[in-house]
């Protein structure tokens, strides 16, 4: 199976990690890969070490006969069986490219907020896509149906590879933020609900980028907590995580967050907001610390708890560890990923096969 991923994005983002991931794992298993995206993206350096075919690509316009034509050109050469897009750009050139060449055709939704409930996108998504790929069961019931026929919507959960249980070390607590640095994050809730433990033996390591780090460094200062948070810039996941015994996360909205995936992985204690669909990864009290979005001192007394107990904060990173290597391990994921990509394919090739046997009847 030859599989090409479309992607258009300009930021870092979940898709970008997915599109790595998911394609690591099919090249290993022995299928071509190839990467659309535009020139100077990160994905170009990051993809060949990773078994994958990067191809930079000018998209141009919406519908830009000259992108549609260049990616025509692209899977004829590689031999495309499949297209995989995200949304916007991506569907409206290299999605209008692989109907024409009539190729399977997979659109990735990362939130329900990533479509608007348009004339538009219904027949988009009617005449161009085969499936619909989302993170989370709560996207699912929340794309509108009359956009997107809910028989082409296939659940598949972000993942995270495998990785030993890592026994937490006695000293102070190190607890983690890895997330984009913009507002929708709210991590200045975060430093404020911990400006009132300076008793307490904390300090947090925020790991990202974006555009509220500026604010937050200054908001750091102000509380008098310099010494106390660190702002890492762009990280490794798995390297940021090494030391830490709690990841936070307080969004007031996050469909199905990598970050909350990699906290558990990493043998962290999860401290998270309940909403959208953490709560399919987390239950309150077993496997973490839910908390509700607008509840700053909810935020502060969960964040206490798993400071000072000890035990609690390891029982729950062993029992989130448990959950994701059980649920969300990308062997599993990926292994029913490459399967429904296979049945789509299989099932592309059979309506071509059909329609080319198809004779019009005569007119006597």
């Amino acid at each position: 199976m030859n599989v090409c991923f479309v992607n258009a994005t300009h930021t870092w983002g979940g898709v970008k990690t997915w599109t790595l991931a998911l394609g690591a794992f099919l090249a290993a298993r022995g299928h071509r890969v190839d990467v659309a995206c535009r020139r100077g993206d990160p994905l170009e350096t990051a993809c060949p070490p990773r078994g994958l075919v990067c191809h930079p690509f000018r998209y141009g316009m919406d519908f830009s006969p000259g992108a549609i034509r260049r990616f025509v050109a692209l899977f004829d050469r590689c031999g495309t069986d499949l297209v995989i897009t995200n949304v916007s750009k991506e569907l409206r050139t290299g999605g209008v490219a692989a109907r024409l060449r009539r190729l399977a055709h997979v659109n990735r939704l990362g939130s329900e907020f990533d479509i608007e409930p348009s004339w538009r996108q219904r027949v988009l998504y009617a005449t161009l896509v085969d499936r619909v790929f989302v993170p989370s069961q709560h996207v699912r019931r929340h794309l509108d149906p009359r956009v997107i026929e809910a028989s082409k919507v296939r659940v598949f959960h972000n993942a995270v590879d495998q990785a030993p249980f890592r026994p937490h070390q006695p000293g102070d607590v190190r607890l983690a933020i890895l997330a984009k640095l913009d507002r929708r994050k709210r991590i200045d809730r975060v430093v404020e609900a911990l400006a009132p433990l300076r008793a307490l033996p904390w300090r947090l390591d925020v790991g990202g980028a974006g555009a509220e780090r500026g604010a937050l460094e200054a908001l750091v200062g102000r509380l008098g907590l310099a010494e106390r948070v660190h702002f890492a810039g762009h990280v490794e996941p798995g390297a940021f995580l090494a030391r830490a015994h709690v990841g936070v996360l307080f969004s007031r909205r996050d469909p199905f967050p990598n970050a909350v995936l990699e906290y558990m992985a990493a043998s962290c204690a999860v401290v998270a907001s309940r909403v959208d669909g953490i709560p399919e990864m987390i239950t309150d009290g077993v496997d973490g610390l839910l908390v509700d979005p607008e509840d700053t001192d909810g935020l502060r007394t969960a964040l206490t708890r798993v400071i000072v107990d000890a035990s609690l904060r390891e029982a729950l990173a062993r029992r989130a560890h448990q959950t994701v290597m059980g649920r969300f391990a990308r062997s599993r994921v990926f292994a029913a990923v490459e399967h429904e990509l296979e049945t789509i394919v299989n099932e592309r090739r059979a309506a071509v096969r059909t329609r080319r046997r198809a004779v019009p009847l005569s007119r006597s």
